[in-house]
């Protein structure tokens, strides 16, 4: 079949969620498809003779630097084909049989698509009203499209809006081959904290920057790394190690060093880099974001604390600083929890609705969660 991914536009730095359609496009590639990621230089139709030319002119300049917007940061199947167009009028969108919409801004367009794009999909990773605005993120989930969620939080979400018939949750995967645990937990320096740097306010850094001043207030032998697709950022206190857009090979290589990785978000659909760190073999504190609950369970695989409570977030790093027997378990179980969530699972499940749908058969899909949630250690 041939299959589409309609992203809102080119990122020359890593980006989860185009991550996530890339891994995708690869695994759809290995059961056989053609897939073809496009790359929308603006995701509206230009509103008159200044502005068409304005963003053609721009458009111009990122094909010059860019080329067809092939990721330079991920191994992309070359059997993918990638298209950076100048708007996602459905002109310039290909024929197919399957076309998946992968955020608020792009979801409109392709509903509105005639059916020769092929049965239309909704890729959801997140509740985006801090991109759209909550009434547009609620008036495209309601849109006819069958929504692939990442998260059980995601999923009530979108049975709340009464889209259950038309919704699949299918948790990502987590990259094995590359995050994995190189260094026993005995080996690493155990006053090591980690935590992701990054401008979004959802991100929540502002709470782990707060939250590490107040650990190392109490335990001042803290070492503390943050990293980031950008350039340090000015808010970072001069104690905290930086490491500026990593490879994933040298995000694997700090996570290893790590004994704790805070995740600091407010809201997120699932939380790669807190499932990432598990991988890893680090022990994990969550701020209850939403998505992380798909591989974090209280006290078992992490500690949860609420979100935006920099209070909260020192505690537990500071109970697992101070507690090597918990630290060692929580980081044993969650490494060993998150090994269910392949990409090669992710990738099968996204093929068998694909083929299900345009099929036309009448099936009630399942989750594709794997038992994480579900289980209670002993």
């Amino acid at each position: 079949m041939k299959i589409t991914f309609v992203l809102p536009g080119y990122s020359p730095t890593p980006i989860g969620g185009y991550l996530v359609v890339f891994r995708y496009a690869n695994e759809l590639t290995r059961h056989g498809h053609q897939v073809c990621v496009v790359h929308g230089h603006q995701t509206a139709a230009p509103t008159g003779f200044l502005d068409a030319s304005r963003r053609r002119a721009r458009y111009y300049r990122r094909r010059r630097r860019y080329g067809d917007g092939r990721p330079n940061w991920f191994d992309l199947d070359r059997r993918v084909t990638v298209r950076l167009v100048m708007d996602l009028r459905e002109r310039r969108i290909p024929t197919g049989d399957a076309i998946f919409a992968t955020a608020c801004d792009t979801a409109p367009a392709v509903a509105s698509y005639d059916d020769k794009t092929g049965k239309k999909f909704y890729l959801i990773q997140h509740y985006e009203d801090w991109a759209c605005g909550k009434e547009q993120v609620d008036a495209t989930w309601r849109m006819p499209l069958h929504k692939v969620v990442s998260s059980g939080w995601l999923k009530s979400i979108g049975v709340a809006l009464g889209e259950e018939e038309r919704l699949t949750h299918i948790p990502y995967g987590v990259e094995l081959e590359i995050f994995r645990l190189d260094v026993p937990m005995a080996n690493r320096h155990h006053m090591r904290v980690g935590m992701l740097a990054h401008h979004l306010p959802s991100k929540g850094m502002v709470y782990g920057i707060a939250a590490l001043e107040s650990v190392r207030a109490k335990l001042p032998d803290v070492q503390a790394v943050a990293f980031g697709t950008r350039s340090r950022p000015t808010t970072l206190p001069s104690w905290i190690e930086y490491l500026e857009n990593p490879t994933r090979q040298d995000l694997a290589r700090l996570y290893n060093s790590l004994s704790v990785f805070v995740h600091t978000s407010v809201s997120e659909g699932w939380g790669l880099t807190g499932a990432e760190a598990l991988a890893c073999g680090s022990a994990l504190v969550a701020a209850d974001s939403g998505g992380i609950h798909d591989y974090a369970v209280q006290r078992e695989t992490a500690l949860i604390v609420p979100a935006r409570d920099s209070d909260a977030l020192a505690g537990a790093v500071l109970e697992l600083l101070t507690d090597n027997a918990l630290r060692s378990r929580l980081a044993l179980r969650g490494y060993e929890a998150i090994q269910s969530f392949t990409w090669e699972r992710a990738g099968n499940g996204l093929n068998e609705l694909i083929t299900t749908i345009c099929a036309g058969r009448d099936s009630q899909h399942r989750d594709e969660q794997p038992a994480v949630s579900q289980r209670r250690w002993r």
